[in-house]
């Protein structure tokens, strides 16, 4: 498994709800994504953004305004 935007395998990430549940997000492959502690974290920070448009892929938007994605890797 990999952290989203962390290319080294990650045993121990954590599994975090994109849209988070409290906020109408669901439990599915769809809005659950590995996270490092750190990333989980910068998530709640002000001004960041986490969306995944598709499965394993995420789009981080900084409170700058830029916006970095990141996939799975490929094989």
């Amino acid at each position: 498994m990999h952290r989203s935007g962390v290319r080294e395998a990650c045993p121990g990430c954590e599994q975090d709800h994109t849209l988070a549940w409290d906020d109408g997000g669901i439990t599915c492959e769809c809005n659950i994504g590995p996270l490092c502690k750190h990333h989980h974290i910068v998530k709640h920070l002000t001004g960041w953004r986490l969306q995944q448009p598709e499965p394993g892929t995420f789009t981080w938007h900084t409170p700058a305004g830029r916006s970095y994605s990141t996939g799975p890797a490929q094989y």
